[in-house]
């Protein structure tokens, strides 16, 4: 079927939350804006469109969300909208 299985949209919406808190607690402060530390902002926009392609809208809707809040979160809304957030809410 083309539809998302449950398990693998509750499992892309879990990590939605849990890798951006996790990388950014990884790294010391000054290197959170550095390429290698913000790959979470382009990876879970693309999960996020991977789960809205295979019909689960809800999931999709929601790893954008938890990625828009915790990167604005981390990093402020400005520097997360300049690493990628524009592309990630764009697909």
């Amino acid at each position: 079927s083309v539809r998302m299985p449950l398990w693998a949209a509750v499992l892309a919406a879990v990590s939605s939350i849990l890798i951006p808190v996790l990388v950014t607690f990884s790294l010391d402060p000054a290197d959170r804006t550095e390429p290698f530390a913000t790959w979470y902002i382009g990876g879970l926009g693309l999960l996020g469109v991977v789960c809205v392609v295979r019909r689960r809208f809800l999931i999709g809707w929601l790893t954008l969300a938890m990625l828009i809040a915790t990167s604005s979160a981390y990093l402020g809304l400005v520097v997360s909208l300049n690493l990628g957030l524009v592309g990630s809410i764009m697909w």
